[in-house]
């Protein structure tokens, strides 16, 4: 059993990162909940150059339809039925910060629009849903796992969608954050929250310190661990690891114990630090002897 019996006040600090690597890399998409809509004149540029401009007259072969009844309607492609989660996607296209233009208008239904970006295949992405809850507000979604959660505060719209008007609406994707703008006013922001959390406390028999890390990222965290106060910790202590390659894997009948948590020795530890690397995608609980310093 690893839960402490006393909780200590801690702290965690997140340095700016150097990787270059955004957290929003991928496709972009196309998508309607309950609503008809159409969308044209989509355009992506990365570092002042447009790299994709849609033209679904000629080339209409680049979108995959995933759910729905896409069709061209002069220069726009239309999602044309009602249902949930209708969607196509921008095939064999990967995007890391850009600028997302596009004209959208509602044609009838529920809502109004939503926009997928860092889409990585159909049950993963990011989305800009502008007139959802029955056109009324706006919000920024995951969708993972084919689960949709909300990432963003739900921001209540000046006025709902209009039927039958052509909106403009961009999406200026950054490495961590994204600004939602309808015709050219700021709508709404989505800021990728801080994915390494943690605890530590103290068991009350042996007194051994228990710290517990989180890290729902995809990249490994090195990190430096300093105790304050009179404690201090022995050279070696252990490690219990629960780690897996992505975050919607999964044991199964077949294989039930494929993701099981794995102990290690953790060594190098001076006193009151450590320093050690959370991986990615995982659970951890280091286990460390104390004394009283002195």
């Amino acid at each position: 059993e690893q839960r402490a019996d006393e909780n200590f006040y801690s702290t965690l600090k997140i340095l700016p990162s150097l990787s270059s690597k955004s957290n929003n890399k991928g496709s972009i998409g196309l998508a309607t909940w309950d609503t008809q809509t159409a969308y044209k004149d989509i355009e992506v540029t990365e570092n002042g150059k447009i790299v994709y401009r849609s033209d679904f007259v000629a080339r209409s072969d680049e979108w995959q339809s995933i759910r729905g009844n896409w069709k061209v309607q002069d220069s726009a492609i239309a999602q044309t039925v009602q249902g949930a989660q209708r969607l196509m996607i921008l095939k064999d296209r990967s995007f890391e910060t850009y600028t997302l233009k596009l004209k959208a208008r509602k044609i009838s239904g529920t809502n109004a629009f939503i926009i997928p970006f860092a889409v990585n295949g159909q049950r993963s992405m990011l989305r800009a849903h502008i007139g959802a809850l029955v056109n009324a507000s706006a919000v920024f979604e995951l969708v993972l796992d084919g689960s949709v959660s909300n990432v963003s505060p739900i921001k209540r719209l000046p006025k709902p969608i209009e039927t039958g008007r052509w909106y403009d609406i961009r999406l200026e994707v950054g490495m961590d954050k994204v600004d939602c703008y309808l015709d050219d006013q700021l709508l709404m922001t989505y800021t990728e929250p801080n994915k390494l959390l943690g605890l530590a406390g103290r068991d009350a028999k042996n007194g051994d310190l228990i710290i517990k890390m989180v890290n729902a990222s995809g990249e490994a965290y090195a990190t430096d661990i300093s105790i304050d106060g009179d404690m201090q910790l022995a050279s070696k202590g252990d490690a219990f690891t629960l780690s897996s390659t992505s975050l919607d894997v999964e044991n199964s009948f077949t294989e039930p114990r494929k993701y099981i948590p794995e102990k290690s020795a953790v060594n190098g530890i001076k006193h009151k630090f450590l320093q050690y690397i959370f991986p990615k995608y995982s659970i951890v609980v280091l286990r460390i002897k104390t004394q009283k310093a002195g």
